[in-house]
């Protein structure tokens, strides 16, 4: 433990000195990382997400241009849900507490767990086993299968 203690404050140091040219980019004032942080939020809550039955909210997809519009093209441009391409119930985390951080609780906070809801009530979760369904199509109700190696890693959907 502490040696990574030590390891990521040189990390963080060093990062800078080493980063190749094309891939640095220096600190901006005027446009700093909590103001980018508080665009992100708002992309998401505002381009990102859908209605859906119950008063639940959903990703529009897990690929989204600039618009927030699914990029179909993308294997993922047509999923959505709590896989990790998706993590829905890691987007509503951060929104829930980006909320109290950006003193947004009021507006922020029922849509966070408005998008936790749908993952727990919509069908991804099986509840004899505890199975997580990743991912289904933002076109349809039923969780897709994802294919591991070829091989659906869920064969009841």
């Amino acid at each position: 433990m502490r040696s990574m203690e030590l390891t990521l404050p040189l990390l963080c140091l060093l990062g800078p000195l080493c980063a190749q040219e094309d891939f640095y980019l220096p600190e901006d004032l005027k446009y700093t990382i909590a103001r980018s942080a508080l665009d992100s939020a708002q992309f998401t809550l505002n381009r990102c997400l859908v209605p859906v039955e119950g008063g639940r909210l959903a990703a529009r997809a897990s690929f989204v241009d600039q618009r927030g519009e699914p990029m179909t093209w993308h294997d993922f441009g047509k999923l959505e849900g709590p896989g990790w391409a998706a993590n829905a119930v890691g987007g509503a985390y951060e929104i829930y507490v980006a909320s109290e951080v950006y003193r947004r609780e009021a507006e922020w906070k029922p849509k966070a767990l408005a998008i936790l809801d749908h993952v727990l009530e919509d069908g991804f979760i099986d509840e004899k086993i505890g199975f997580i369904r990743p991912y289904r199509l933002t076109q349809g109700k039923r969780p897709q299968p994802m294919l591991f190696f070829g091989e659906p890693w869920d064969r009841s959907v």
